[in-house]
């Protein structure tokens, strides 16, 4: 299994993601920039707590 490397400010890269919903019906472009926007916010929220203490 190939290891996929986060780019910076990633948690989950969502190549991750793409290859465990096979079946994803509508438009994957708009589902990736949704996933990405998500990811920005967990960074950082886990950066602002990490960096809190």
């Amino acid at each position: 299994m190939e290891k996929l490397k986060p780019k910076p400010g990633e948690i989950i890269p969502w190549e991750v993601h793409e290859k465990e919903y096979e079946n994803i019906l509508g438009d994957k472009e708009i589902l990736k920039q949704e996933w990405q926007n998500l990811e920005v916010i967990a960074f950082r929220f886990i950066w602002a707590i990490l960096t809190d203490f």
